[in-house]
């Protein structure tokens, strides 16, 4: 019984309770912003990955401000243009794909799905869009449109987002790391 009454000592109850606090607060914050995680990771990885760029660019000399651009404008933008470059590359070649390696791959993919219910011959695929060609309505496409636009353009600014929080990571990172040393690392030795 000597466990029960350690854990229920006033200072690991309380310490207990700011864990389950914590631990609640992350569940929730990972819910709300699920739909941002992606960026989120992916900014971290273009900081972990080119710290050590902005480092030796600041130990020749260079502030703080600047070695971040210096590494936004010679690292990270030329990364994720490669990336994107690499990314259209990939969809031109599944957009060439012939439909014998369409089939191919998705009995690969799908080993459960019918081949034969799929629209393979123009007399099908013309039933399948024989919906479209009675009802070729400007506004349906207008609404396709604009939900790609609209998509594109959300994409666009998470992207900008996630570059700004690299770029003011690094700006801030000798700054953000004294202040966590002196507030938590040294308070916790004393």
């Amino acid at each position: 019984m000597g466990w029960a009454k350690s854990f229920f000592d006033p200072p690991i109850r309380a310490w207990a309770g700011w864990w389950l606090f914590a631990g609640l607060l992350t569940a929730v914050l990972l819910v709300i912003l699920s739909p941002y995680l992606g960026w989120a990771t992916f900014g971290l990885f273009l900081y972990y990955v080119a710290r050590p760029i902005t480092r030796q660019v600041r130990q020749q000399g260079v502030s703080s401000t600047g070695a971040a651009a210096l590494t936004e404008g010679l690292f990270i933008v030329p990364l994720v243009a490669l990336l994107l470059a690499l990314t259209a590359y990939v969809v031109w070649q599944v957009a060439t794909l012939e439909p014998t390696d369409i089939e191919s791959v998705l009995e690969v993919l799908f080993p459960d799905i019918d081949l034969d219910e799929l629209p393979a011959s123009p007399d099908a695929i013309y039933a399948l869009t024989d919906g479209f060609r009675t009802d070729p309505t400007v506004e349906s496409a207008l609404l396709w449109l604009s939900g790609f636009i609209d998509t594109f353009v959300s994409q666009l600014y998470n992207a900008l987002l996630t570059i700004l929080f690299v770029f003011f990571s690094y700006a801030t990172s000798s700054r953000s790391r004294t202040g966590f040393t002196k507030t938590f690392l040294r308070g916790a030795r004393t």
